[in-house]
């Protein structure tokens, strides 16, 4: 039987990027879709999506971010239990 202290189960942290992918591809193709509907002209190949660099994702256009995003899955509807995170992410 394998030693249980170096056991670890990955399946919360895949669990959480599988969700914070999802969510950067839906509010990457939203905003695209936005764009579009305004300017059909816009050159849509500047446009991309940044994962896990400057924070959870970003929308970036010609380099330059339009966005950044800090996604979490939390229960608590309780806006004070995002104090911390909001703030980092407006310090950013």
């Amino acid at each position: 039987m394998a030693n249980e202290k170096y056991i670890h189960d990955a399946t919360p942290t895949w669990n959480g990027f599988n969700y914070q992918g999802k969510v950067g591809l839906y509010v990457a193709l939203k905003k695209l879709n936005d764009v579009y509907k305004k300017d059909k002209s816009t050159d849509f190949s500047k446009f991309s999506l940044e994962f896990e660099w400057f924070e959870d994702f970003a929308i970036k256009y010609d380099n330059k971010y339009l966005s950044i995003h800090q996604v979490k899955a939390k229960q608590s509807k309780q806006k004070s239990d995002y104090k911390t995170l909001i703030s980092d992410l407006l310090k950013k």
